[in-house]
């Protein structure tokens, strides 16, 4: 049952009044990925500072790599993806739908438009793998944004929670550079794309909401009576 069935006020994913700087924000974050995404596969400009961050980073890939590696999988695609299914099944059964369904439908879009769209367009790869964006990024950098929207709008936010969910996915992002799995642009281009695609699925689940909650009664009541009697 939703808020609205409930009797309480309708609680929308994006504030009306951020709604103007929340779409100028991930049409900023879609260029940037876009703009990355072209100087990574041509290697315009970018080979120099990645090589440079993978110097002063170098000691992670140094300190017993397999175990990195088991440990950069585990925080950037096991843990996201337990995390998801567990607060998104929590929130279904108490009724907070609309964050629910964001937090479902987020990461696994994001997942598959970078490994089946953004991965093969650019073509760049760091060994045999096409690398940009960074999946595991995208994974943590999805889960934690749809967390933190979510809870921005709730009074039970503890600054503790809030600064893991900040922390997580740039976390991730230094140990799969470290790691020489990613340059330091397939992580920025992840976190670009996650922000503008949280934006945007929150736009389109409050957009739905919105349709549903201001339909007139008489349509209302027709969907009610198509759907017949409960039992």
């Amino acid at each position: 049952m939703d808020d609205v069935d409930r009797g309480r006020p309708h609680r929308c994913l994006l504030a009306p009044s951020a709604r103007a700087a929340a779409a100028v924000l991930a049409l900023s974050a879609a260029a940037l990925t876009a703009w990355l995404g072209v100087r990574n596969s041509r290697a315009q400009g970018t080979v120099g500072i990645n090589r440079l961050v993978w110097r002063q980073l170098e000691p992670i890939a140094r300190w017993h790599r397999s175990v990195m590696v088991v440990v950069a999988d585990a925080v950037g695609v096991v843990i996201p993806i337990l995390v998801a299914v567990a607060v998104v099944g929590a929130w279904w059964m108490r009724g907070r739908r609309a964050e629910a369904v964001l937090l479902a439908v987020a990461p696994a879009l994001a997942s598959v438009l970078v490994r089946f769209v953004l991965k093969p367009v650019t073509e760049n790869s760091v060994g045999w793998l096409p690398h940009y964006p960074s999946g595991h990024t995208t994974a943590s950098a999805t889960v934690a944004m749809g967390l933190g929207l979510c809870l921005v709008r709730r009074r039970w936010r503890p600054w503790w929670l809030m600064t893991i969910l900040v922390l997580w996915p740039l976390a991730v992002g230094v140990l799969v550079t470290g790691l020489r799995m990613h340059w330091a642009t397939d992580v920025i281009g992840a976190l670009g794309f996650s922000t503008a695609t949280v934006i945007v699925v929150a736009a389109a689940v409050d957009g739905v909401r919105d349709a549903l909650v201001h339909r007139p009664p008489a349509r209302r009541a027709n969907a009610g009576a198509a759907r017949g009697p409960e039992r």
